[in-house]
């Protein structure tokens, strides 16, 4: 009987251990639930600027005397410009307590916008922009520069059209203002450049080097780790969201500087690291020296030290987590959105990869990278190209290689993806003569040859293979139209070598090679070979001749 008495209990135990837990489950969701909604209700209408009181407890540490109060319940507001910090509280079923907070912020956004956060759960954020802003317009009739620096010699960022509306943040001693532009990029312009209906007066003083944010755009914040308050609450932190995926926000976070177009999850451990989770639209972090693009369906993160500061370059993304995002309080966010499936590390890498797009006709490719190479073709607008390399020209600027012997300016295009990844490289050829004519006048593949009428060109090209024999295949080399050599070429050591020599006359000229095998070949990277007559065409080199 006592047995019998033992196993009773122990069953009992089980039974009523399993009914409370799923008794607390189900009275954490209906808490959940009623706090989402009464938060919701209570901050409808948010103002510009504003911060609402969601869900009690939140502590508030005032800007204009230092002061620390609580909110004790839901709805009340404040401008954010009388709040210093502020701190929310851990979910407790016992206290029903949760703190929820949500602020409309505009950073840089047009005049109207906000930026939405709501800040839940044990976490905290303190205030440490100042910088006032003003929007501005163009007033000259011409497309004007922004500048790197409050210089007429600065380098040139970005060019922008008549009547384009600005967000201006900063000013220097002189005539300069300081640009935040809509895609993240900051710059400078001569004042007397841009019209503006607000107080210039208000501006911070800035140099090259210092960036003014506005109030709530720069910030340091600390979340809690582990207890949540029960099974069905979501980890501690802040969400944020942009009114679209086209406006995006800057924001800098213990050190980090984050640009934003959509909704991200942001939780942040001194000591640890700050991560930035991306669930619409595309983030970047970008810290000592290296910036790293986060994709929807992905996260980052950069070590965070015991004073909330930035001490490690953030990481290259990787596929998010679904389990740590459960919970989250989507609902009180003005724009709706659905979770996506984590993305493939394959799919994130591709993505990423850096790659650099001309807005403007007529960017140039060149040779090498510095100006005093010769153009090798343009960039088509609008159209990216991905990176194979980045070297410092000899101009002080960053190049960027596409392909193998193609070079662009860092200055003249945009660039997207993970570009502080790229390698460096230094296989640049040498640099042609100042006269403007190439001092090398053998055309081979993918050159440009600048001559003048009468210069003697070798062309030359090869087959690599050393499955191909003289005879194996008859090939024409073409000026324009007209074969300037046909035949079986000779032996290279390597593979095949087909030469001759012309003699240039005016205008531009294209030189193709066109391939023609008499049997069966097959090249030792070729699968399934070439049958004989089978033709193949490729250029060779492009000649300009004065």
């Amino acid at each position: 009987m006592g047995i019998r008495f033992i196993r009773f209990i122990s069953v009992f135990w089980i039974v009523l251990s399993f009914s409370l837990t799923a008794r607390a489950q189900a009275d954490c969701s209906l808490f959940m639930e009623g706090a989402l909604e009464t938060a919701a209700t209570a901050c409808a209408g948010l103002g510009h600027n504003q911060l609402c009181f969601g869900y009690p407890p939140v502590r508030v540490v005032s800007r204009t005397d230092g002061n620390t109060f609580n909110v004790p319940s839901s709805g009340n507001r404040l401008d954010i410009s009388t709040v210093q910090s502020l701190q929310t509280s851990l979910l407790s079923l016992s206290d029903q307590n949760w703190g929820v907070s949500i602020m409309n912020v505009q950073a840089n956004l047009p005049s109207g916008m906000n930026a939405t956060y709501v800040l839940f759960g044990d976490a905290e954020i303190n205030n440490t922009g100042t910088a006032a802003q003003v929007e501005a317009r163009i007033v000259s009739t011409n497309p004007i520069n922004v500048r790197r620096t409050p210089s007429a010699q600065g380098a040139v960022v970005a060019v922008l059209n008549p009547d384009t509306l600005l967000i201006v943040n900063g000013r220097n001693a002189g005539d300069w203002l300081h640009l935040q532009l809509d895609d993240g990029r900051e710059g400078w312009v001569a004042a007397y450049l841009v019209q503006t209906d607000g107080d210039l007066a208000t501006l911070s003083r800035v140099d090259s080097e210092t960036v003014g944010y506005a109030l709530m755009q720069a910030f340091t914040f600390r979340t809690g780790t582990g207890d949540t308050g029960c099974a069905e609450a979501p980890q501690s932190g802040l969400l944020i969201q942009t009114p679209d995926i086209e406006n995006s926000i800057q924001l800098q976070i213990n050190g980090v500087d984050i640009q934003l177009s959509g909704t991200a999850f942001l939780q942040s451990e001194a000591g640890n690291s700050l991560i930035l989770t991306v669930l619409e639209g595309m983030g970047v972090m970008h810290a000592l020296d290296k910036s790293v693009m986060v994709p929807a369906g992905a996260a980052s993160s950069a070590v965070i030290d015991e004073n909330q500061q930035v001490s490690e370059a953030p990481l290259s993304p990787t596929p998010y987590n679904l389990e740590d995002l459960q919970g989250l309080p989507l609902a009180l966010l003005p724009r709706p959105i659905e979770m996506i499936e984590p993305l493939l590390q394959r799919e994130i890498n591709r993505q990423m990869a850096c790659r650099i797009t001309a807005t403007t006709a007529g960017t140039n490719f060149r040779e090498g990278p510095a100006t005093a190479y010769f153009a090798t073709g343009t960039l088509t607008v609008n159209q990216s190209y991905r990176v194979t390399g980045r070297t410092d020209g000899l101009d002080g600027f960053n190049w960027w290689r596409v392909g193998n012997r193609r070079w662009v300016r860092s200055d003249v295009v945009t660039t997207s993806g993970n570009c502080g990844d790229v390698a460096f490289v230094d296989d640049r050829p040498t640099q042609p003569s100042t006269t403007g004519y190439s001092t090398d006048l053998t055309c081979t593949s993918e050159r440009v040859i600048y001559a003048k009428a009468g210069d003697v060109i070798t062309i030359s090209d090869s087959y690599y293979s050393s499955a191909v024999q003289v005879g194996d295949i008859i090939t024409r080399l073409y000026v324009d139209r007209d074969v300037v050599y046909e035949g079986a070429g000779a032996a290279s050591g390597t593979g095949l070598t087909w030469t001759t020599t012309w003699v240039a006359t005016s205008g531009i000229h294209n030189v193709q090679a066109q391939y023609t095998p008499i049997v069966f070949v097959k090249p030792d990277w070729s699968v399934d070979g070439w049958q004989p007559g089978e033709s193949t065409s490729h250029a060779v080199c492009q000649i300009r001749v004065d």
